[in-house]
């Protein structure tokens, strides 16, 4: 979906420079295993707890999304974005609920007190 959106972009672009710099963008498969194992490795680790980089991540997806769904540029993407800001909301709303992220905070904040 997101070489999908560079393509959308690029082919919008009157310029063929900035065209052709936007179509450089697209991932090649290399790229998006090792982008993907990455962000994986990012949320499991077997030595730390990594729960407390959940709520930073929905957060920092929910504002780039949310800023670009009012955009003019983006404005074919914007149904898919207030969609996907939406379920990231659903998902920010169901950690009230639970003390896990507290507890992890404090794992990595301090070590003494992991459980």
């Amino acid at each position: 979906h997101v070489n999908m959106f560079i393509y959308e972009l690029g082919i919008k672009e009157e310029s063929l420079e900035k065209c052709a710099k936007i179509h450089a963008l697209k991932l090649t498969d290399q790229e998006w295993e090792r982008h993907a194992d990455k962000a994986q490795q990012s949320f499991s680790s077997a030595q730390l707890p990594t729960l407390f980089n959940a709520i930073p991540a929905i957060e920092i997806l929910y504002s780039a999304w949310n800023t670009r769904a009012t955009k003019k540029k983006y404005e074919l993407f914007t149904p898919a974005l207030n969609a996907a800001t939406r379920k990231l909301n659903e998902y920010y709303e169901k950690t009230a609920d639970s003390n896990a992220h507290i507890i992890a905070m404090g794992n990595v904040l301090s070590p003494i007190f992991c459980l």
